[in-house]
């Protein structure tokens, strides 16, 4: 019997969002990132202060976006800094360990 695979427990904080090569970051995503809870940064989109994309009730902020904002440099070509994970998008999680042939 295989065992579950876990979700992984991403930070989202400003180093991470220096350091990702995602495009762009769920709304909810940004909150912890911004300093702000999730409903804030809907309501930011909503009424245009932050510019995102949309897909029904999914907002997506581009990356580039929040770095101008927060006024941080794109640090996505050097290498992450220790303890800073992966982006979720580039590692969904760990790999499933392939199985060999029944016996």
């Amino acid at each position: 019997m295989s065992q579950p695979i876990e979700a992984s427990e991403t930070v989202y904080t400003a180093e991470w969002l220096q350091r990702t090569k995602v495009a762009t970051v769920p709304a909810t995503h940004a909150a912890p990132i911004l300093g702000v809870g999730p409903k804030a940064v809907v309501r930011a989109v909503r009424d245009g202060s932050i510019p995102a994309i949309r897909f029904g009730r999914k907002m997506l902020i581009p990356r580039q976006v929040l770095l101008e904002m927060l006024h941080l440099p794109d640090l996505s070509d050097e290498a992450p800094a220790p303890g800073v994970p992966e982006a979720v998008s580039e590692s969904r999680g760990p790999a499933v360990p392939e199985q060999g042939p029944a016996a």
